[in-house]
């Protein structure tokens, strides 16, 4: 595991200390979820979240686009942690 990932985690990937995607309700309100508390998705027909806490959303997303939405994040998270390694590499 990269040495900045903590670091590169607080200043730029985290919202409020944790990490998040946004989704969209049925009602049209935007949601900003922790991805990582995810347990699994459903479609029932309609996209169901379920969390590690027992808690559930229903979203406007299809499952793909959620599993695309955390594909995302972490690729992110991985691309953000080996530039900025590339970069202290460089100084």
């Amino acid at each position: 595991m990269c040495l900045a990932y903590t670091a590169i985690l607080d200043s730029v990937l985290y919202y409020g200390g944790t990490k998040m995607i946004e989704v969209t309700r049925l009602n049209e309100t935007k949601l900003v979820i922790n991805s990582d508390q995810i347990e699994f998705v459903e479609e029932t027909p309609d996209t169901v979240i379920s969390f590690l806490s027992g808690k559930k959303i229903i979203v406007k997303e299809s499952r793909q686009e959620i599993q695309n939405l955390v594909i995302l994040y972490k690729k992110k998270i991985l691309s953000d942690c080996l530039t900025f390694h590339k970069r202290s590499d460089e100084s």
